[in-house]
């Protein structure tokens, strides 16, 4: 490749590698090779948006479509680098799809609007100090496809060595397979005009169009594709990227002998997805409180999920088999998903931490994971950001809170400027002369200068003062916050004694800092309620001038607990707008079927 030959001549000259690396950046921008594990696009030089495209409302209706993608796949391919130091080779095949591309047509508008996309995430995930692999995916826009008959991709194929009887599960003729009893399953992929994308991916591509793709997507779990509308898995078996994946039995895989048995080996397992050029409907959000006035919230609090199984922290109660077994995301899941069942909540409000940045090396995979079971259920949601949710994967905040937004029975905003990601409204509808319930959701994720956590800003405080405004012709709207980090009000617990504080005081309180005010903000608001996150081994309320001050209780296994014998816990609300009376209870993941610490607040 011309990279190589770049590197071998520039190798000569020791004392000119600052220049080697301006001169290597240069050369891997262009098509046929790989510049930084970023999102890139090719000649027409727009972005993708990623995993979901956005959704628009259809007036009078009560479902929303998404907006028509213009792109289909016609190739799929990787990027593999190995680096050292400055010098960094790497071999893809993009080349090769621009040369099939223009063998079609010599209509160069075919070429200036194809569209490459190299995704960010690694799928080595960060386990190889000199090689990664990042997938890339060849999308031409559908009337060039249609008006040249330009092949585009209809089929995939994973093929894995467990089980090469793997072939019959696709749409290839029974004499096909008959004729070539004796012949390798790699060898008939061949024959039947499959490419080889590498990993064990294999694609076909056929100008008949009978099945188009949008997008492909490159995921560590086996099982999103039953929860995202428009999407599934290309097979249950995971990519060849190690030798063990080869033998893996993917999504067939059954884990209840974890207790005797490691399944933290299969975390980096990836799993291919696609989207057909179907339009995909979605029932319209509309929250509204019930014919008796009341509404059901159900709070999960630092949930740590991360892109695998997930590791246990202080697992309480005590476990009987090895820690290094526990699966810390499938339990918290579960106990999730328990809850749910019991309490059928007509809103999730998200307060922060839903991941474990240092752990998660692909952020879609563990958003994914718990979304989707709200997607599953068709439960609404709404999700701010903690300090952990954006410290590593593959997802900067703009980009995550983008997905997010665009996902099914999300209710999650952004708001661009200085105020900040996830600072929004959710409001809730009464019925007849009922006022309408107003949740203030705020972005207290930010870092301090000197360590701690960033206080709510004068732009903050004017946003929810505004948001506020709105709502002055309503009938005593019942007001809620939600945010991750506690306010620096939460610390007068210690003035309060235990028969007037409901619940858990087991760690020291952490807020943000300094003290700006917004506690006297939301109270001069009207704001009957605040709950946050952030403290795991706190899931107490108490009167604080007015305003009740509760913590949701650490939810997930993969963050820290035990402290004292603490149990992972999910608090509920029920607001009743015919009485204005707040009911809050927790369950417990030991004992979900129990509620606990039954709280009343008029």
């Amino acid at each position: 490749m011309r990279l190589n030959k770049r590197l071998l001549r520039t190798a000569l000259y020791a004392l000119l590698t600052l220049l080697l690396a301006a001169a290597t950046l240069s050369v891997l921008s262009r098509p046929g090779t790989s510049s930084s594990p970023a999102h890139t696009s090719g000649r027409a030089g727009k972005t993708s948006k990623g995993l979901f495209s956005d959704i628009l409302n259809l007036p009078g209706t009560d479902s929303v479509q998404e907006i028509e993608d213009p792109l289909v796949l016609v190739a799929v391919g990787f990027v593999t680098c190995t680096a050292f130091a400055f010098f960094e080779s790497c071999s893809d095949d993009i080349g090769k799809v621009y040369k099939r591309l223009s063998s079609v047509t010599d209509d160069y508008s075919v070429i200036q609007t194809t569209h490459v996309h190299k995704f960010r995430k690694d799928l080595r995930s960060g386990r190889s100090t000199f090689t990664t692999i990042h997938p890339y995916e060849v999308r031409v826009p559908y009337d060039l496809v249609s008006k040249y008959s330009i092949p585009a991709i209809d089929s995939f194929f994973v093929h894995n060595a467990l089980d090469d009887t793997l072939l019959k599960n696709t749409r290839i003729p029974t004499p096909i397979l008959e004729a070539t009893k004796n012949t390798t399953n790699i060898k008939l992929l061949n024959s039947m005009g499959y490419y080889d994308a590498g990993y064990g991916l294999w694609y076909r591509t056929s100008p008949s169009h009978s099945t188009l793709y949008h997008q492909v997507n490159f995921l560590f779990n086996a099982h999103l594709g039953d929860t995202l509308p428009g999407w599934s898995a290309v097979s249950k078996r995971p990519l060849t990227i190690s030798k063990n994946d080869a033998y893996s039995l993917g999504a067939d895989r059954n884990i209840s002998d974890f207790r005797t048995f490691n399944y933290h080996k299969f975390d980096n397992e990836v799993y291919v997805y696609v989207k057909e050029k179907k339009p995909v409907y979605i029932p319209q959000v509309s929250l509204k409180t019930h014919k008796d006035g009341k509404f059901k919230i159900v709070q999960l609090a630092d949930l740590h999920l991360t892109t695998g199984f997930g590791k246990c922290l202080d697992p309480y109660p005590k476990l009987d088999y090895p820690l290094k077994n526990c699966l810390a995301d499938e339990f918290t899941l579960d106990f999730v998903h328990k809850v749910l069942d019991l309490e059928n909540p007509d809103l999730v409000v998200l307060t922060g931490d839903q991941l474990f940045g240092p752990e998660t090396f692909d952020s879609e995979t563990a958003l994914l994971k718990l979304l989707g079971i709200l997607i599953q259920r068709k439960i609404p949601y709404a999700l701010v950001f903690g300090n952990h949710d954006t410290e590593g994967g593959t997802l900067r905040p703009g980009m995550m809170m983008h997905m997010i937004e665009n996902l099914p029975y999300s209710v999650s905003s952004s708001v661009p400027g200085r105020v900040g990601l996830g600072n929004y409204e959710v409001v809730i509808d009464g019925v007849g002369s009922n006022p309408p319930i107003v949740l203030y959701m705020l972005d207290s994720s930010q870092p301090g200068e000197k360590g701690g956590y960033k206080a709510f800003t004068d732009e903050q405080k004017h946003f929810v003062e505004r948001l506020s405004s709105y709502h002055e012709d309503h009938k005593d709207p019942i007001k809620l916050a939600f945010f991750h980090i506690p306010l620096p009000e939460y610390t007068n617990v210690v003035n309060v004694d235990a028969a007037n504080r409901q619940g858990n005081f087991l760690e020291g309180v952490v807020p943000s800092s300094p003290n700006t005010g917004m506690f006297d903000t939301l109270k001069s608001l009207n704001v009957r309620l605040i709950s946050v996150g952030h403290d795991h081994c706190n899931d107490f309320c108490f009167n604080n001038d007015g305003v009740t001050l509760c913590y949701g209780g650490g939810t997930g296994l993969g963050g820290y607990g035990g402290y004292g014998g603490y149990i992972r816990r999910i608090r509920v609300f029920e607001i009743d707008t015919n009485s204005k009376e707040i009911i809050t209870w927790k369950r417990l993941y030991n004992d979900p079927e129990t509620k606990v610490d039954l709280y009343s607040y008029t």
